[in-house]
């Protein structure tokens, strides 16, 4: 335990990465610098569910006392953005605020960014604006529901015959492979 980052007793730190340790939400580690919170910490969880935990992306920023750990006053969960959706809107739910795109169902929620980079360009673009037949680009992480997403980041674009699904594969068996629930050649 302790500092891999050579700081001294009282210097103001920032670690950013994934949690590789985690003994408990008060004592983890980001790579080899062990973090430290404290009943003071604030935890910023950005509307994820879960909270600290192992194989996460945390930043956490505080100072480092004498034995070289990193007592932090502010931990932020960092959403992840490693699944990747590039297609056309099948279906939306405003009740559910879900949107279908490639036959996977995408989470939203209002800490999803929305940007619009159609030549619509609506400024204050957000769900109420999507329609169905819109190509969007959406990065987010896995869902609590089974080969689901929960969007990070939603890009509605020009139309475009691209079509993508970015994720990890299961189910591989020559010549087939499914990504997110959907079977591909």
């Amino acid at each position: 335990k302790g500092c891999t980052l050579g700081a001294t007793s009282g210097a103001r730190g920032e670690v950013e990465g994934i949690i590789t340790t985690f003994r408990s939400a008060s004592d983890f580690d980001i790579g080899g610098q062990t973090i430290n919170t404290t009943a003071s910490t604030t935890i910023v969880t950005n509307g994820l569910a879960g909270g600290l935990r192992a194989n996460i992306k945390v930043e956490a920023e505080g100072s480092f006392n004498a034995s070289g750990v990193l007592v932090a006053t502010k931990v932020e969960i960092k959403p992840e953005t490693e699944l990747r959706l590039l297609g056309n809107i099948q279906t939306l739910s405003a009740t559910a605020g879900t949107v279908v795109v490639n036959g996977v169902t995408v989470q939203l929620s209002l800490v999803t960014r929305y940007e619009d980079k159609s030549s619509a360009r609506v400024a204050s673009f957000d769900f109420a604006d999507l329609r169905t037949g819109d190509y969007v680009e959406i990065r987010g992480f896995a869902g609590t529901v089974a080969n689901s997403i929960q969007g990070v980041i939603l890009e509605r674009d020009d139309n475009d015959t691209r079509h993508e699904i970015q994720g990890f594969a299961s189910n591989v068996a020559d010549p087939t492979l499914v990504i997110l629930g959907v079977t591909a050649n």
